[in-house]
């Protein structure tokens, strides 16, 4: 056995000494136990998973429970609907991977504790009410990670008075919201028309992101986009696109090698929204970033994918719980909780991509599944640290 597999081993035992009770709910179109995850989710209780097979499925909610939803494989979930994660109590823990969201849109809010959302889709598509345009909102929450996302606003419906574009994404409410890794549009400005003698003018496009907080927002290594305004009528001009990053007075947004940019304008001249408005503070340096997998069976190993300087010395971060801290001198938010491990991967090469493996051996009797935090964290050759992005990994009984 080398020294390495040696030590990565001596740290995934270190990490599951605790004993777990917890319960995989296995919910599928057919032939499992469940076959709405709505279900699956009432029957669940603290620390078990919700592991949906591929399939289309309602939309649901979930009120005060800490559990993991995972979707197996990832990105094999359509959600048509909305979901609502909703009083995650301080020292809970919530996480979901993988879920397509379709017409529909996803609200996180009044939670303590601590919520992980990780390679979610969200496409509002048809329509929602006019309070539910955002792709994503969270509001009133201590300790959220949006991880690897891709978040759209709801376009504004042509023909329609009073029908708006929504943002990718909306902070509000004293939320305190780290984003890695994701992409945010806004929705598109409906086209100027017109009923009778009334003329309906174009409106212009959504905000990427709106930072509504006087908690803390944080981004990086992320893509912000303004939606399209929309097209004025012949000879009338269009509207100009919404703006990437709207951050309103009392708050301050982080962004760390970030893509911000307002959306197009509307034909008839109109311009491109600004990049952002309000005040964001630009961090210098480049983005850090672990990738790996959302889950895995036990008695594999789990690939990590690290993006970072050439030269950079690279450890992982590794625990069973989960916290928000806001770390400036490390360039980023520390998402792993207290009691983590840190085990040294290696040093990025001149390609910027450094691949390590991490084995995990049988999760033993009685026990159905395991949750991990991880967390990349890199000192570049300067000796100044920075925390990369994060990801929540569910190790799972070869037996589902």
């Amino acid at each position: 056995m080398s020294a390495r597999a040696f030590l990565l081993g001596h740290l995934v035992l270190a990490l599951s000494a605790t004993a777990a009770w917890s319960s995989v709910r296995v919910v599928a179109p057919s032939g499992a136990p469940y076959t709405t995850i709505q279900a699956a989710v009432n029957a669940a209780v603290d620390g078990d998973v919700v592991l949906v097979h591929a399939g289309t499925y309602a939309g649901f909610n979930v009120l005060s429970k800490g559990i993991e939803l995972v979707a197996d494989p990832e990105g094999s979930v359509t959600i048509n609907g909305s979901i609502e994660v909703n009083q995650v109590f301080a020292g809970k823990r919530l996480s979901m991977s993988g879920f397509h969201v379709q017409d529909g849109v996803v609200f996180v809010g009044n939670s303590a504790g601590s919520i992980r959302l990780e390679a979610i889709t969200v496409l509002p598509g048809a329509p929602p009410p006019l309070w539910e345009r955002v792709g994503l909102r969270v509001g009133q929450c201590t300790d959220v990670a949006i991880l690897r996302c891709s978040l759209s606003g709801a376009d504004a419906e042509n023909l329609t008075p009073g029908s708006t574009p929504g943002p990718g994404l909306r902070l509000e409410l004293n939320s305190n919201v780290a984003v890695y890794d994701s992409q945010m549009r806004g929705g598109r400005g409906s086209d100027a028309f017109t009923q009778g003698t009334h003329y309906y003018p174009p409106l212009r496009g959504g905000a990427g992101c709106q930072v509504q907080i006087s908690g803390g927002a944080f981004f990086s290594g992320s893509s912000i986009e303004g939606g399209a305004g929309g097209d004025g009528l012949p000879g009338f001009t269009g509207q100009p696109g919404g703006v990437g990053l709207v951050v309103n007075p009392g708050s301050t947004a982080y962004a760390l090698d970030n893509v911000i940019v307002g959306g197009p304008g509307g034909s008839g001249g109109a311009f491109p929204g600004a990049p952002t408005s309000g005040v964001v503070t630009d961090l210098p340096g480049t983005r850090r970033v672990l990738t790996c997998n959302t889950h895995l069976r036990e008695s594999n190993s789990l690939t990590l994918g690290l993006q970072g300087e050439p030269g950079d010395l690279v450890w992982l971060n590794a625990g069973q719980t989960a916290r928000w801290a806001l770390d400036l001198p490390f360039a980023g938010v520390r998402l792993v909780g207290l009691g983590s491990r840190r085990l040294f991967l290696g040093t990025v090469p001149g390609s910027g991509f450094l691949t390590a493996s991490l084995p995990f051996g049988d999760l033993g009797p009685f026990v159905q599944s395991r949750t991990f935090h991880l967390q990349g964290f890199f000192r570049d050759v300067g000796g100044a640290s920075h925390h990369g992005s994060g990801a929540v990994v569910v190790l799972l009984d070869s037996a589902f």
